[in-house]
């Protein structure tokens, strides 16, 4: 009886014990990777065009044709969608050697979850352009090494082929390069390659994504010494994802602007970014913009101003925007001076949880 008890002490011991390095482990596992929205461009004959080049495709047997007039009734672009016909010229393209018709090969058969003969075109359109390299069928050849799935998992591998697919033009290869030296999947760790990349990559992105550059460096940065050379680098994506009307971003650009982080402190600009932010209903910005405006930062003292945007804010539920605006009512400060408005501020501040 002792011993089993002995045991199950033993037990738990060992795993609470076990249980902060299970979180450290956890923290230390790659974070989900975003992936931009980015196709295979689908090439396309002009109308006049045509006529021309489906007799070189029936007539002459041109891959380049075949390939062309293939992806075009496959997709249906410019003409009537026939995925049967359309895969048919893009065989017939593919078995003459046309690598891009063999990528695409690849692609239908993904379309359908036939991965096994995907996988056999890949590994053919990757060696047939090894001089002139397709960047489509080694992005998604080294995907299939990335993931380990219907193929062994091949981190140097995946490496390589995104290498050739990021010279290419293919800004998901340079995504994931960034991420595999941030976490040193294939490579050595090397967070300023990371950076590197991670830079490139937001040159071409949407607002989402741009700030989500900036959230990847901020991480990657703070992993490093903290330098004002960094904030800075920071600074600059934020800023680009709000010009671009990322709301977060919106938000942090003012505050960044207010207290200097990253960028030296500017109140007008501060004031302009919270007010973009108030007026998109962001609620603790309308408290900023009215202390802004009662303390008088960067700033005349316009008290009907603050009194605007508190009242803003308490009819959005902020308990630090109805104690102000009572505050305001109880003095005459931009607004009338009527006790039994400041009463029902004061009140409507307690009931949202305010303590004063």
């Amino acid at each position: 009886m002792r011993m089993r008890l002995f045991f199950w002490m033993f037990l738990a011991i060992t795993l609470l014990a076990a249980l902060p390095m299970a979180a450290r482990a956890a923290d230390d596992e790659p974070q989900e990777l975003f992936v931009i929205n980015e196709e295979r461009p689908v090439p396309a004959y002009t109308p006049d065009e045509l006529p021309a080049k489906l007799a070189l495709a029936t007539e002459k047997s041109d891959p380049e044709a075949q390939y062309t007039i293939g992806a075009m009734l496959y997709y249906g672009k410019l003409i009537e969608q026939d995925k049967f016909k359309g895969e048919k010229y893009v065989k017939l393209a593919a078995d003459a050697g046309y690598v891009p018709a063999m990528t695409q090969m690849a692609i239908i058969n993904m379309d359908r979850e036939s991965h096994t003969l995907a996988l056999d075109w890949l590994f053919k359109a990757v060696k047939e352009g090894e001089k002139n390299p397709d960047p489509w069928a080694c992005y998604l050849l080294a995907n299939y090494y990335d993931e380990g799935k219907h193929i062994f998992k091949s981190y140097p591998k995946a490496k390589e082929l995104y290498d050739t697919a990021a010279k290419g033009g293919i800004l998901n290869a340079s995504l994931k390069l960034g991420f595999y030296y941030q976490y040193g999947k294939g490579v050595e760790k090397d967070l300023k390659k990371a950076i590197a990349y991670y830079q490139y990559v937001g040159e071409y992105g949407h607002p989402e994504f741009q700030l989500k550059v900036a959230q990847l460096l901020q991480v990657l940065y703070g992993q490093m010494s903290q330098t004002t050379e960094n904030q800075a680098e920071i600074f600059k994506w934020q800023l680009k994802a709000a010009e671009l009307g990322d709301h977060t971003a919106i938000i942090t650009v003012a505050q960044a602007y207010f207290e200097g982080m990253g960028v030296e402190k500017n109140y007008p600009e501060a004031i302009k970014w919270y007010s973009k932010a108030a007026e998109d209903g962001h609620v603790d910005s309308m408290v900023k913009l009215a202390q802004i405006y009662t303390n008088g930062v960067g700033t005349p003292i316009d008290y009907e101003k603050a009194a605007k945007w508190y009242m803003k804010a308490a009819e959005n539920g902020s308990a630090e925007g109805a104690w102000n605006l009572g505050h305001l009512y109880a003095n005459g400060l931009g607004v009338p001076q009527d006790d039994n408005e400041s009463k029902k501020w004061f009140a409507r501040s307690r009931t949202l949880g305010s303590t004063r």
